[in-house]
């Protein structure tokens, strides 16, 4: 059985977490690569709930690392010689537009940007330069005079006095930073420029307290904030002129695709002649701390082409690891193997009334040995279904040896032979539930899933895993000695998914006629 891997849950701005048994829970169970693990509170974190703080912008092309702030003078751009093909997205690159010339500085030489990959250059939009460097600074000049990038600065301006002071660093205290968004809607509002969408939904909302309080907040920062007049009058963009030369046009390569018209400004271009080169936009690595105690996470190098990390917490490092597979996958993937074929979405499937063995593998990341158990969510409450299946999983705790060198490995495998290998029963007909087989710093154990005839859809279990391991304190405030074993113990859900059941055929009513 291959399907999804098992999701971890995480508990995000919740201390304690309850059980993701709601559809809604769905966003916040993630595959365990992708999780973090705060050490100083003990949680596991994810992407939505770290903070992420930039440490640093580069250009991704000659790895010049632009300091944070001239990134806003240069429009999150490269200011060197760095641009990007209209038509391909590639790396431009400066060329002569006489290659037989034998001397570049020739007063009347002229340079091209030119793309090795599609054979596109600038003379198709009639650019030409009469220097090879400094071309990052024309295109910026060019940019800084259009209208919708004055108008730009000139919005950012009118609101960046109010939005700043207000901004909070915390991912879940909102309120000031709502309280600034909300003055600013309300005064788009006051000068007609809102849709009609926000007045029907902040009428929607107006009946409850907290909205109530919203629009109070709203009336107190709509005198801070003055009204806005735009620099030019908005003219709505004619189209009898483009309608006139699509009438005449007799060659479709003329015409941008649309991928490429959304992508390129706000007024789309139409034509292949109104392309232009962008410059390189920069990217940045980023820090993420724990929301709750600001312990960094992650924290890359500074230099642009390191890819190292001088910190890395990550969840693999401290969360056992969890994988589900059927005993009969094993001979299934050898003659797999054998004959060259691709598994299909059959392997996955369950049928409803029958009884299935799994085995669930668990993987110490630690260095110490771990004591480990088992706890499936049983339903509760008065409007809470009853599953249409089964599962049973060892109840008892479960030893998983430390993550140790391969060659130590070796050393113990003479004293496992008598553990039973996987497959094999503890009475006749009965499936062994329990540890079926142990390997280095795995432990399998044995399940077993029943459907009932009204099973159908996919089949997932909330599984619950405590275990305890010991830890060294090496700084004890309580007196004790250096060095002493402390036991803890740490719990985590997770989402574990078994399989599909097809879902049934609605039965034809209609009698066949004679």
């Amino acid at each position: 059985m291959s399907g999804p891997p098992v999701l971890y849950h995480c508990p995000c701005s919740q201390l304690h977490a309850p059980p993701p048994s709601l559809p809604s829970a769905a966003n916040q169970s993630h595959p365990l690569e992708t999780l973090y693990f705060c050490p100083e509170c003990d949680a596991i974190r994810c992407a939505r709930c770290v903070s992420v703080e930039v440490s640093t912008y580069y250009c991704p092309n000659c790895l010049f690392e632009v300091p944070s702030a001239s990134v806003r003078a240069e429009k999150n751009r490269c200011a060197r010689n760095c641009f990007v093909c209209p038509a391909c997205s590639n790396t431009l690159q400066t060329v002569s537009m006489d290659p037989s010339s034998s001397t570049p500085s020739d007063p009347g030489e002229k340079y091209i940007l030119y793309c090795t990959y599609c054979r596109w250059d600038s003379t198709l939009v009639a650019m030409t330069f009469d220097k090879p460097q400094g071309l990052a600074s024309q295109f910026q000049k060019i940019e800084d005079d259009s209208p919708s990038m004055r108008e730009l600065e000139r919005l950012r301006d009118h609101f960046e006095p109010l939005l700043r002071p207000r901004t909070s660093l915390h991912p879940y205290t909102h309120a000031r930073s709502s309280s600034a968004n909300n003055a600013a809607l309300a005064t788009l509002r006051r000068d007609g420029r809102d849709t009609h969408g926000h007045g029907m939904r902040a009428s929607r909302l107006g009946r409850s307290g907290r909205a109530r309080d919203v629009e109070r907040e709203k009336e107190k920062y709509e005198d801070d904030l003055p009204s806005y007049k735009s620099i030019t009058a908005p003219d709505e963009p004619s189209e009898q002129e483009d309608i006139s030369l699509l009438r005449s046009l007799t060659e479709v390569d003329d015409i941008l695709p649309l991928s490429q018209q959304q992508t390129d400004s706000w007024i789309p271009p139409l034509y292949m002649t109104d392309q232009r080169p962008l410059r390189l936009p920069l990217q940045s690595k980023k820090s993420k701390r724990c929301p709750a105690c600001r312990h960094i996470l992650i924290r890359p190098e500074q230099k642009a082409q390191s890819t190292k990390f001088k910190v890395k917490i990550v969840a693999a490092n401290y969360l056992p690891a969890l994988e589900v597979s059927r005993p009969e996958d094993a001979s299934v993937s050898h003659v797999r193997r054998r004959t060259g074929t691709v598994g299909s979405s059959g392997e996955m499937e369950l049928h409803a009334g029958r009884s299935y063995h799994f085995v669930l593998a668990l993987t110490n990341p630690l260095y110490d040995p771990i004591n480990l158990r088992l706890g499936l969510q049983q339903p509760s409450g008065e409007g809470t279904s009853k599953p249409h299946f089964a599962v049973h999983l060892p109840t008892n705790t479960i030893g998983v040896a430390a993550f140790t060198d391969v060659w130590d490995y070796d050393e113990d495998e003479a004293g496992e032979e008598d553990v039973p290998r996987a497959g094999q029963k503890d009475l006749p007909g009965r499936w062994k539930l329990g540890v079926v087989e142990r390997k280095a710093n795995t432990t399998k154990v044995g399940g077993e899933l029943v459907l009932s005839r009204e099973a159908q859809g996919d089949v997932k279990v909330n599984l619950l895993v405590t275990y305890t391991y010991k830890s060294e304190d090496s700084q004890a405030a309580d007196g004790k000695e250096k060095g002493e074993a402390e036991l803890k113990t740490f719990a985590f859900w997770t989402v574990v998914w078994l399989g599909t059941v097809p879902l049934r055929q609605p039965e034809s009513t209609s009698q066949p006629v004679s």
